[in-house]
């Protein structure tokens, strides 16, 4: 039908021309499937599952015989019903849309709180990475500068030292006598004492030492150059004499052979030989500043070797005056060792060789020197099963060194 048709329908129902026509509806059919059954529990029951069927499956209809008049109720019930299942759905799809909106911003808002916990997880963690990498730097700065101090301190120590050794050297403080006697005419002779002389003599002068040197001397010999050695000696010098040769204990006292010693008996031992206390005695006179006496006598008895019975083996024990150390290369009633054995081929002996090498380390105080050298010694002779151990006595005061 065309528009103007449709238009003509409406205006003959609006004034109500066709309220007595008869037509035929088509309306919802609400009664239950299940209106009539007998089911045990009451119609309670019976209404509660019809309404709940009533909604399961496609709608149901019915046709209806009425005027348009009558029509009009139906019509705009079912149509009102319509209405509201619409706003329903419309108010379910609010209702939904605002949830899925509120769970769309919560989990943003937690996807968010994520990001900055992961944000501030990392910020931490390099935060911890900068404070150990600056606490590393700080360390090894500081490891640095304690380098830098203790090498600087080194540094100092060294020119200290070398300042004291250059002011030694030049100051003819340092004097020293050493004598070795080998040629002995009348008691067995000797193998190293001259060469451990030389040596010993040729070190003390490269420490700055005024250095007399005098080999196989005799009687005469032996008093005329410790007469000239104590008249160049002064106050406050710092003296060491060295002695290797023969030399015999009678009583309480020590004596250093000459090379032409007889030694027929005892008195003529004492009259003959030099008593080593008086060359303490006399450095003591002089008021030296450091005395060291170092006596490489500490051998067989040569007067039982010659048949006679003049003192014992060894040296007995002594005492330095304040001020003075002195070190025999073997202790009482020992024998000290030329040789380690048959294949040792040094030119010095055991003692003296060790007392070279330690008195060249720079920086040592003496006393530490002497009992490294005794420690060595003693060491080297158990490994050939001997025993020596060099005896030491010591009343000097402060530090002094031989290198310093």
């Amino acid at each position: 039908s065309s528009e103007a048709t449709k238009e003509a329908f409406r205006k003959k129902l609006r004034s109500g021309e066709m309220d007595d026509k008869d037509i035929e509806l088509q309306l919802n059919d609400t009664r239950s499937p299940l209106q009539g059954m007998d089911i045990p529990g009451g119609n309670v029951g019976v209404l509660n599952l019809s309404e709940m069927l009533g909604k399961l499956g496609p709608q149901r209809t019915k046709s209806v015989k009425t005027t348009v008049r009558e029509a009009w109720p139906p019509l705009i019930a079912e149509e009102g019903d319509k209405l509201l299942d619409e706003e329903s759905l419309i108010q379910e799809a609010v209702r939904l849309a605002e949830a899925q909106r509120v769970a769309e911003q919560q989990r943003q808002a937690d996807a968010q709180a994520q990001a900055q916990r992961q944000q501030e997880t990392q910020r931490q963690a390099q935060a911890a990475r900068q404070a150990e990498e600056a606490r590393q730097q700080a360390l090894a700065q500081q490891q640095a500068q304690q380098q830098a101090q203790q090498a600087q301190a080194a540094r100092q120590a060294e020119q200290a030292a070398e300042a004291q050794r250059v002011a030694a050297l030049n100051s003819g403080k340092r004097k020293a006598l050493v004598i070795g006697n080998d040629l002995y005419r009348n008691v067995p002779k000797l193998d190293n004492a001259r060469s451990d002389a030389r040596a010993m003599g040729q070190s003390l002068q490269s420490l700055g030492f005024k250095v007399t040197v005098a080999l196989d001397l005799t009687e005469r010999g032996m008093k005329e150059t410790l007469r000239n050695f104590k008249s160049t000696v002064q106050g406050g010098d710092e003296v060491v004499v060295f002695y290797a040769g023969h030399g015999v204990q009678l009583g309480a006292s020590n004596y250093l052979l000459p090379v032409d010693i007889a030694g027929q008996d005892e008195a003529q031992v004492r009259d003959e030989a030099i008593q080593m206390q008086r060359i303490l005695d006399d450095m003591q006179e002089q008021r030296t500043g450091f005395m060291l006496m170092i006596v490489d006598a500490c051998r067989d008895n040569p007067f039982k070797v010659a048949g006679r019975s003049i003192g014992g083996r060894g040296l007995a024990p002594t005492s330095a005056a304040t001020g003075q150390m002195v070190i025999f290369s073997a202790g009482a009633g020992q024998q000290a060792l030329d040789r380690l054995g048959p294949t040792d081929k040094e030119p010095n002996g055991l003692f003296t060789r060790l007392f070279l090498r330690e008195m060249q380390k720079p920086g040592q105080p003496v006393d530490r020197v002497l009992r490294s050298v005794r420690s060595e010694v003693a060491r080297l002779a158990r490994s050939v099963g001997h025993e020596q151990t060099p005896a030491l006595y010591d009343q000097s005061l402060g530090d002094f060194f031989l290198k310093p």
